[in-house]
């Protein structure tokens, strides 16, 4: 989430009111320091978990030994914002765009899953105010790219080297993405709510069971039935499990998996053998206007939560 938006998620009302407080759960820390964490994925290896840096533009692996560094982008104007593994190809996607307070062009990497090497980088259409963030792997074996800075999606069809353009000009803040049945895509606008965008370019909401929208939402995922969505732009922040209809045109039932601290700007999130990882604090609240970072800031961490 961009500092813009985590100014939005502190200003923002609560729009849905669920009770339940965060249940206990396994935390995995980050070391200290500024990081600020954004994408998760599965280790190739082991039982640990991938997490991009936006601060360091550095990918660490967590959770089954020392953290050690997997891969460093090099351009010192980027950071990583998402991450997320495609097994079939033995590949992890990253999105790389602008560290808060620099300019640059964002990009999609393509690196190898298993030893952490670049295989190659993927630009959009020329944009400077771009800025890439969440990814979804399509049934066809495209890549979707949300880009909030110009609200566009971006299209990685297989064999290709450049991103093209699926929608632009309407959603305002594009972030989490997710599959829906055929080609359709379940898309988190941050100040509009959830929609899902067919293949032919409509776009329909996905409300609330009241028809209220869904406001805030930034990491997104599906696992079976239920859309869990990590919403950061109300207080207290949630993870929440949205259960859908056999379409997945609409929510029928809102549950709370996680609520309030310990989850402060949690933003990515990531399964692996029925346990879902969350960035559960993701140190935003330390980055100030500029990029300059905050000290005594706490240190990054992820907590696991069983699905429901």
């Amino acid at each position: 989430m961009r500092p813009a938006l985590a100014r939005l998620a502190a200003a923002c009302m609560a729009l849905v009111a669920l009770a339940g407080a965060a249940p206990a759960s396994p935390t995995i820390t980050v070391p200290p320091g500024p990081f600020v964490a954004e994408g998760l994925a599965p280790a190739q290896t082991g039982r640990g978990w991938l997490v991009g840096g936006v601060l360091t533009g550095t990918i660490l692996q967590l959770g089954d030994g020392p953290a050690r560094t997997v891969f460093q982008v090099t351009d010192p104007d980027l950071g990583v914002y998402n991450l997320l593994a495609d097994p079939r190809r033995h590949v992890l996607w990253a999105s790389a765009a602008p560290r808060p307070g620099h300019t640059a062009a964002s990009k999609l990497l393509e690196i190898d899953w298993r030893t952490g090497r670049l295989l190659a980088e993927h630009l959009g259409p020329p944009e400077a105010k771009s800025s890439f963030g969440d990814l979804m792997l399509g049934a066809d074996g495209s890549l979707y790219v949300s880009d909030s800075g110009d609200g566009r999606l971006l299209r990685l069809a297989p064999g290709a080297q450049a991103l093209e353009v699926v929608s632009h000009g309407v959603f305002r803040s594009p972030q989490g993405l997710a599959r829906a049945p055929g080609r359709a895509l379940i898309v988190a606008d941050y100040v509009r709510g959830l929609f899902v965008l067919g293949a032919d370019g409509a776009v329909a909401p996905l409300p609330l069971p009241d028809g209220r929208p869904l406001t805030g939402i930034d990491g997104l995922l599906v696992d079976g039935r239920d859309l869990i969505a990590v919403q950061n732009g109300r207080e207290p922040n949630q993870v929440l499990a949205l259960r859908l209809d056999a379409g997945r045109r609409r929510i029928l039932k809102v549950t709370t998996l996680a609520e309030g601290p310990p989850f402060e700007q949690p933003t990515g999130i990531a399964l692996r053998g029925g346990r879902l990882a969350v960035v559960a604090h993701s140190q935003w609240e330390g980055v100030a206007d500029g990029g300059a970072f905050q000290p005594g800031t706490g240190p990054a961490e992820i907590r696991l939560l069983p699905l429901p």
